[in-house]
């Protein structure tokens, strides 16, 4: 039930909350591995890859959760999600940090899941829709701009923590990050209830099959490529840049380019305030991600522009995943379609690294990059049918 009664502190209150959460829920989860797996092997002796298994383990399991808790944010709102995430990493951290088997291990990594479902990008775009309703637009584009900076604080973070103190007190400073700041922060700024409800029609949209299936299949299509795609270049990227002759430090270089690249187009976005469909911004995130792949691919001489251009529509990415369903199917169905769209996407971020290994393995970079520019090509297509059809079909 909506209560109308409750207005939230304001938009800088709630994104600065978010923003913070984001920042702290990413690198306590998506980003710690990259920091963290060749000490935990160096201590424990495990193998690398069941290692570095845990964080798509992790992403199996939210992939499943994920359904579950957009119609609960769709029912309740998005503060009792956020809460809970922030106990459920802090308690999956811990279980990480006192494992002394891989199997423990592993199950740490399985509460992960669980709390990535409950507060990483499409709890907190879930929680924007149900508060904003229609004009949270602009409101999730400002938070992906905040929490943009993700991995510029996380990766430095955890690398310094590792060094002073080691892997698992590392994780345990994370668990205590969750529930010393950003829990707190949700419980001050984060308002209950679905506060958007009793502005909407009686009319709207009430469930997927009364919008668009068609939509609906081929938003997950193109956010699943996408997804694929960007965790497939989060692992082999410098791989990919150092096979066409870049240093190891020249790797490193060109590819901190991304990040930046990430916030520039965001700030493009913000600024363009509002006056184009979400459905342009998407199609121009996938055009971009196939620019950039093919100029690596067909230009290696030009591969530093071809990643800022793959940056850019990465960023673009981002925000169009939270604006093209809120805009295409409502706020009354927002976050139980955010939800549905959640699984398939994080399926197919969980499958990409060790997919794309075998690619790069047996058939080589050229044959890797080949693939990605391919999956971004479905997805451009995808993205022009989506901007043609939503133009001209009403």
């Amino acid at each position: 039930m909506a209560e109308r009664g409750f207005q939230p502190k304001g938009r800088v209150a709630l994104i600065c909350a978010l923003g913070i959460g984001q920042i702290f829920a990413w690198g306590g989860s998506f980003y710690l591995m990259a920091v963290i797996a060749s000490p935990v092997v160096s201590d424990t002796g495990w193998p690398f890859a069941w290692v570095v298994g845990g964080l798509s383990l992790a992403l199996f399991i939210s992939a499943c959760v994920s359904p579950f808790v957009g119609s609960k944010i769709q029912t309740f709102g998005g503060r009792p999600s956020l809460l809970l995430s922030s106990v459920v990493l802090s308690a999956g951290l811990c279980v990480v940090a006192a494992s002394q088997t891989l199997t423990i291990f592993l199950l740490g990594w399985c509460v992960i899941g669980i709390g990535m479902a409950a507060g990483l990008y499409d709890a907190a775009f879930a929680t924007l829709g149900v508060i904003y309703g229609t004009a949270a637009r602009s409101t999730i584009t400002t938070l992906t701009l905040v929490s943009g900076f993700s991995s510029t604080i996380a990766w430095p973070l955890s690398a310094v923590l590792v060094e002073l103190w080691g892997w698992r007190a590392t994780c345990v400073a994370y668990a205590f990050i969750q529930l010393l700041v950003c829990l707190p922060f949700y419980a001050w700024a984060v308002p209950p209830g679905t506060i958007s409800s009793g502005r909407q029609k009686d009319d709207e949209p009430q469930t997927l099959e009364a919008a668009s299936t068609k939509f609906f299949i081929v938003i997950a299509c193109i956010v699943s490529c996408m997804e694929f795609i960007s965790s497939a270049l989060s692992v082999h990227v410098l791989t990919v840049l150092e096979a066409i002759d870049f240093s190891a430090m020249g790797a490193v270089a060109v590819a901190a380019l991304i990040g930046p690249s990430q916030v520039a187009a965001r700030i493009i976005e913000l600024m363009a305030g509002g006056r184009h469909h979400p459905v342009w911004t998407m199609a121009a995130a996938s055009s971009l991600v196939l620019s950039g792949l093919a100029l690596l691919l067909l230009a290696p001489i030009a591969a530093t522009a071809a990643i800022c251009v793959f940056g850019m529509g990465r960023g673009l990415s981002s925000v169009s995943k939270g604006t093209v369903p809120l805009a295409l199917f409502g706020p009354q169905s927002y976050a139980r379609i955010l939800g549905r769209l959640a699984m398939p996407a994080l399926l197919a971020q969980a499958l990409a690294p060790s997919a794309t290994a075998a690619i790069l393995d047996i058939w080589g970079v050229h044959s890797l990059v080949f693939t990605l520019v391919s999956l971004a090509g479905l997805s451009a297509t995808l993205g022009a049918w989506l901007v043609y059809t939503t133009r001209f079909s009403r």
